[in-house]
């Protein structure tokens, strides 16, 4: 497990499989004292209402900026990626699951049920191949896209060449503890309802 400094971290790539395995999961968890506890204090620490979302819009202008700035994840240079659209709709699903995990206290791409980003996406009408990206603890958007930056599987999530829609919100609840999802929607995703 590689530590990043201030959240937990996990990122689900599922294009082609319709749901995450454990295999395709990275989690990465902070040596902050309230993170370093079991899993059941992260658990606990969630589980609090009310829950508030807000949308994370602002992850949009500095994940372009890193697309635009010509350097990979690696830190080589890079050729120059087209900007993410915002998508109200990919918001609405990271929404739901952000809230729910809050409200039922856990921290995964799978929710308790058994459902997946690409099933959650699915029931909202999206078809296509997307990415998902979580993190539970930073208080703002620049702390979220640093950690997202210094993971490689996430950093690959947002330079994906393939990539072409974004949707992230943020759950808060009566304690402030934040917990961030963002959908990346790659060029294949067709954001108009599936037809029967």
């Amino acid at each position: 497990m590689r530590k990043v400094a201030g959240l937990c971290l996990a990122m689900c790539s599922s294009p082609a499989l319709g749901s995450c395995s454990r295999d395709e999961s990275v989690a990465v968890s902070a040596p902050k004292a309230a993170l370093s506890q079991p899993a059941s204090s992260v658990r606990s620490a969630l589980v609090e209402a009310p829950v508030s979302t807000l949308s994370a819009k602002e992850l949009l202008a500095p994940v372009n900026a890193l697309r635009a700035g010509g350097v990979g994840c690696d830190g080589r240079p890079t050729r120059l990626l087209p900007a993410l659209k915002w998508d109200e709709r990919l918001t609405s699903v990271a929404e739901a699951h952000a809230r729910d995990m809050v409200q039922r206290g856990y921290f995964n791409h799978e929710s308790p049920d058994g459902t997946s980003p690409r099933d959650r996406a699915r029931k909202a009408g999206i078809k296509g191949p997307l990415e998902e990206s979580l993190a539970w603890g930073p208080r703002d958007a620049a702390d979220v896209l640093e950690a997202w930056r210094l993971s490689r599987s996430h950093c690959n999530t947002l330079l994906r060449s393939t990539a072409s829609a974004m949707g992230a919100t943020q759950a808060i609840d009566r304690k402030d503890k934040r917990v961030w999802v963002a959908l990346v929607g790659l060029s294949q995703v067709d954001l108009q309802r599936e037809i029967p």
